[in-house]
């Protein structure tokens, strides 16, 4: 009997061990319901996670693919990143180490919170993954301690390169009754508003006021965010992959994706423009634009 009991127990042990999910089933800190629109990449920029992670945690066989109202399980981003809950102290001491975490108010510059906390900017922005000094309310900062900011900066995507233009984009136009032309219709709405920086309103906007007036119709909760911000978020795809409605991105004035627009067909995008000074249609291949090329990313799928 005694030997029965033991079995039975070590039988259940090694079944959740193995179970799948298992190691994240205890560390689930929420769940989420999928809205339309939400791809698994935002939804997981938004929790910290990789999108591999909730993918392996829920046990989708197509993440590409999810349904409003799916209620997909949130692990915690320690146990998402696959941090062991105890690690030895050799182990510990030579991770990155933080001098504190910062969120940023009205008023705060980057340069300001560096000299509070005794560190350069420079170091502030490899901590953080930065391309510029821009700075929003709200925003999370990691103050590195000395020598710890390219430890920290490894979390983030290196700095996109110019591509060449995709001879393919020459050559797409849009799909009747598709998502994407739904999108190019939006957008070419506010044809000739005029460009004011930060602004997103049919008063006036910027190149990522633009994205968000035209796609918060088709993603509710999406955010006003910098154009590096949407780079961010948004799926990659690849750029002979193009189709009208996806989003193009371009390095101008500023390193990283500092210019976005909206792929309308036939090589050819619409944009708030700086140097025209409203919002107009430009050419991928365009002298200004087209060596700035950085890349295609999609917030809704505009072939459906």
């Amino acid at each position: 009997m005694r030997h029965r009991a033991i079995t039975t127990f070590l039988c259940l042990v090694l079944g959740v061990l193995l179970a799948p999910g298992a190691g994240y089933a205890a560390e689930a800190a929420s769940t989420y319901v999928v809205r339309p629109g939400d791809t698994l990449t935002q939804i997981g920029l938004r929790y910290g996670v990789t999108a591999q992670t909730l993918a392996s945690v829920n046990t989708l066989s197509d993440p590409s693919r999810l349904t409003p109202g799916q209620v997909l399980k949130i692990p915690r981003a320690r146990a998402a990143l696959g941090v062991p809950q105890a690690q030895p102290a050799a182990s510990r001491a030579t991770q990155p180490a933080l001098l504190a975490v910062y969120w940023v108010r009205g008023g705060d510059t980057l340069y300001g919170i560096a000299a509070r906390y005794g560190v350069t900017a420079d170091a502030l922005k490899e901590a953080n993954g930065l391309w510029t000094d821009i700075i929003v309310p709200g925003q999370r900062l990691d103050i590195p301690a000395r020598g710890s900011a390219a430890g920290l900066g490894r979390r983030y995507m290196p700095m996109p390169q110019p591509i060449p233009v995709p001879p393919v984009a020459f050559l797409r136009t849009v799909r009747t009754g598709s998502v994407g032309e739904r999108i190019v219709g939006e957008a070419e709405r506010y044809l000739g508003i005029r460009y004011v920086w930060g602004a997103a309103s049919p008063r006036g906007m910027d190149c990522s006021g633009l994205v968000y007036l035209v796609f918060s119709r088709f993603v509710p909760s999406l955010r006003r965010v910098r154009s590096e911000d949407y780079y961010r978020m948004a799926k990659p795809v690849e750029a002979q992959a193009i189709l009208p409605g996806d989003l193009v991105f371009f390095t101008t004035d500023s390193p990283g994706p500092s210019h976005v627009g909206i792929f309308i067909g036939e090589g050819k995008f619409i944009h708030a423009s700086s140097t025209g000074s409203d919002v107009t249609i430009s050419s991928l291949d365009d002298p200004h634009y087209g060596p700035g090329f950085l890349g295609v990313r999609r917030i809704v799928n505009p072939g459906n």
